[in-house]
C-alpha cells in the first residue's frame, strides 16, 4: 500500500480548509442532495462528500456508509486531492498503490473508486467527491466523470456561501451589538442631562422665586399696597414653586447624590397607583440598605416604565419586589389580560427598559406566575448596588 504524499501548500490548505468551520458539523440537506445526485450519475452504490484534516478524512455527506470518518493514511481520497482532475481506479485489486489497503481487503471490500478534488475559492484541494462500489468497472464514461466535477464544483460554492453568511451573521451581530451600547450611551447622557436640568431648575428658578416671595412678604407690610393683592401673588408664587419642585420630579426623582432610591422608588409607585388608581404593592427587603446614584435611577426608570406600560395593557393589580441577596433582583407582577411578551415587544417602553438593563449588565425573564399573571423578573450583580 502507497501512502499520499502531502501536498506542498499543506499547511496553507489546512488553513483554508479550517476557515470554514465546516469539520464536524450536522448533516446538511445540500450535501445530502449532492451525494445522493453522485450516486444516481455513476451507479455506484456508495458516494461520500469528504474534506481532508490533518490527520483523517471527515465525512459531510454519505451515502449507504454509516461511518462517520476515517484515516487519512489509509484514504484514497487522499491521492485523488493531488490531481486537479478525476481519479478513476477500475480495479482496486490491480493497482499497486491500494490493493492491500484495508478498504479493499476488509468488510468494505471495495473494487472501484473515482474521486474529483473539492478545489475552493482560494485555490486549495480541501476535499473531494467520490463514489465506490464492490464490483470493478471497466467502464467510467467521459460524462460521468464531468459530472462529478460539477459536483466538486457546487460543494465549493456551498462552502463559500456559507462562509460569506457567517461574515453577514458576524458583522450583524457587531452591528447590533454597537445599536446596544450606543443605546445604552445615549439613556445615560440622557439622565445626566435630566439630572443636570432639574439641579439647575430647583436652584435657579425655585431661588429665584423664593426670593420673589420674600421681597412681597415684605412689600405686604406696606400700607401704600393692597394687602388682598398681595396674598393673591404670594398664593401664586407659592404654588408655582411648587410646580416647578414637581417638574424636576419628573426629570429626575431627585436631585440629592445621597438620597435614598429605595425610599423614592417606593414613593413613585405608591403616587402613581393612586393618581392611575390602580392597587400598587411594594415590597424589599429589611435591612436594605441604598442603591448608588446611577443604579438608583436606572432601577427607578426600569420600574416607572413597567407601572406605565401595565397602565397601557389594563392591569389593575400590580406587586413591586426588590431583593439584595447574592445578587439584586426586582420582580414586577401584574394582572393584565394582554399576553405579555407579545405585548411588551411592540412597546417602545418596554424596549427602553431592556436596553437600561443592559446598562446595569442585567438579566431579564418574562413569563407567567402560578396564578397566571404577567411577571418581568430583572437580576443584576449585587456590585450595582451597595
Amino acid at each position: 500500500m502507497q501512502f499520499a504524499i502531502l501536498p506542498d501548500n499543506e499547511e496553507q490548505r489546512l488553513k483554508n480548509l479550517l476557515s470554514y468551520e465546516i469539520l464536524d458539523t450536522p448533516e446538511e440537506k445540500d450535501f445530502n442532495d449532492l451525494a445522493t445526485l453522485a450516486v444516481h450519475i455513476s451507479g455506484c452504490p456508495f458516494a461520500l462528500i469528504s474534506f481532508t484534516d490533518k490527520d483523517r478524512q471527515w465525512f459531510k455527506a454519505k451515502k449507504n456508509i454509516t461511518e462517520k470518518e476515517s484515516g487519512r493514511n489509509i484514504s484514497f481520497c487522499s491521492h485523488a486531492m493531488l490531481k486537479n482532475e478525476v481519479m478513476v481506479v477500475n480495479d482496486m485489486h490491480k493497482d499497486e498503490r491500494f490493493f492491500d489497503n484495508p478498504l479493499v481487503t476488509g468488510d468494505l471490500a471495495v473494487s472501484f473508486y473515482a474521486g474529483v478534488p473539492i478545489i475552493s475559492e482560494a485555490g486549495f484541494a480541501v476535499g473531494t467527491v467520490c463514489v465506490i462500489d464492490t464490483k470493478a468497472k471497466h467502464i467510467f464514461s467521459v460524462q460521468q466523470q464531468h459530472a462529478l466535477e460539477i459536483i466538486a464544483g457546487q460543494v465549493s460554492k456551498l462552502l463559500e456561501l456559507r462562509l460569506k453568511n457567517k461574515l453577514i451573521i458576524d458583522r450583524s451581530k457587531l452591528l447590533i451589538e454597537a445599536e446596544k451600547q450606543f443605546a445604552q450611551l445615549t439613556l445615560t447622557n440622557y439622565d445626566k442631562e435630566k439630572s443636570h436640568i432639574a439641579n439647575e431648575l430647583q436652584e435657579n428658578f425655585a431661588q429665584t422665586l423664593a426670593a420673589i416671595k420674600l421681597y412681597i412678604e415684605f412689600a405686604e407690610e406696606s400700607k401704600e399696597m393692597s394687602g388682598h393683592f398681595l396674598k393673591k401673588s404670594k398664593g401664586h408664587i407659592t404654588e408655582l414653586i411648587r410646580e416647578v419642585r414637581d417638574l424636576t420630579k419628573t426629570l429626575v426623582p431627585t436631585t440629592m447624590d445621597n438620597d435614598n432610591y429605595i425610599d423614592i422608588i417606593q414613593d413613585m409607585a405608591i403616587q402613581f397607583g393612586k393618581d392611575n388608581n390602580i392597587n400598587i404593592q411594594f415590597f424589599y427587603t429589611k435591612n436594605f440598605g441604598s442603591f448608588d446614584t446611577n443604579t438608583g435611577l436606572t432601577i427607578f426608570r426600569i420600574i416607572e416604565n413597567q407601572i406605565q406600560i401595565a397602565l397601557n395593557s389594563g392591569a389593575k393589580n400590580i406587586t413591586i419586589k426588590i431583593k439584595k441577596t447574592k445578587t439584586l433582583s426586582v420582580v414586577f407582577t401584574d394582572d393584565c389580560v394582554t399576553d405579555s411578551l407579545e405585548f411588551r415587544e411592540k412597546d417602545i417602553l418596554f424596549n427602553n427598559t431592556i436596553t437600561r438593563i443592559g446598562i446595569l449588565k442585567g438579566k431579564l425573564q418574562i413569563g407567567k406566575d402560578t396564578a397566571g399573571k404577567n411577571f418581568i423578573a430583572l437580576t443584576i450583580p449585587i456590585s450595582a448596588g451597595k
